[in-house]
């Protein structure tokens, strides 16, 4: 597949996602809780992964591939796990 524009905006916001994630938990776990940064990294987490999923090569290519489903799926488990999730 060639690196066109949506592909590059698919890779750096997933990366970047990838990135944020842990300093996101890390703010929350650390011995002294930092909310603010917590929810700063979150935010930013959510609108990586946003763009992430929006900018998709498969949603664009007329069908959707397995890995595709795996976004999808955990959400009826987790809901179904844990009750007034």
């Amino acid at each position: 597949m060639a690196l066109t524009p949506l592909v590059a905006i698919h890779m750096t916001a997933a990366l970047a996602a990838l990135a944020v994630g842990p300093l996101a938990l890390w703010a929350r776990r650390a011995g002294r809780q930092r909310p603010r940064l917590h929810r700063a990294f979150g935010h930013a987490w959510v609108t990586l992964m946003l763009a992430s999923a929006l900018s998709a090569p498969s949603r664009f290519l007329g069908h959707m591939l397995w890995v595709d489903w795996l976004g999808i799926v955990p959400v009826p488990v987790r809901q179904a796990a844990v009750p007034g999730f």
